[in-house]
């Protein structure tokens, strides 16, 4: 993958697939990941959701 497929934002579908959750599931933890709408679709760029991921580690391992 280059930089300007890592730059691309996700689609709500796409990030639930980089995180192997369900849309559902995807949806539920949607208020504490940062993401941008437009035109009634949710993006997201992979270093946020990366982002989310640490966070998420840091949480569970206090």
């Amino acid at each position: 993958m280059n930089t300007l497929d890592e730059q691309k934002p996700l689609t709500a579908s796409e990030a639930a697939k980089f995180l192997s959750i369900s849309l559902r599931t995807f949806y539920q933890h949607l208020p504490a990941i940062k993401h941008a709408r437009r035109f009634g679709k949710i993006y997201v760029q992979r270093a946020d959701l990366l982002a989310y991921l640490n966070n998420q580690e840091a949480n569970v391992a206090i």
